[in-house]
């Protein structure tokens, strides 16, 4: 993987979860004695709740439980991938009629 960037705009929150597991929690800048509106910024306000919530034991099992139905799934479908794999259309070049073409 590489390494990327990104521009936040300035109405924008961003909760960056590091491969140890520890949180950044990227906010608009504000100038001194700025105010910010909980109502129309809620999103500022909710990504610093979540951030919060990782120490939280109910959250982390949240999380886990959830991160858990998603391997589930994609393996789940993986598996369904390898024993039906897709039906692509005959193209003549087949023989003994497999696809019920006639040569």
């Amino acid at each position: 993987m590489e390494e990327s960037t990104f521009n936040l705009k300035a109405t924008s929150a961003a909760i960056i979860i590091n491969q140890d597991m520890s949180m950044e929690v990227i906010l608009p800048k504000l100038e001194d004695g700025e105010n910010v509106d909980l109502v129309e910024n809620q999103n500022i306000f909710i990504s610093m709740a979540i951030a919060s919530l990782a120490d939280s034991e109910d959250f982390r099992k949240l999380v886990s439980a959830r991160v858990d139905t998603m391997l589930e799934a994609a393996g789940a479908m993986a598996e369904d991938d390898k024993n039906n794999p897709p039906i692509t259309p005959c193209d003549g070049g087949c023989s003994g009629g497999c696809c019920g073409h006639q040569s």
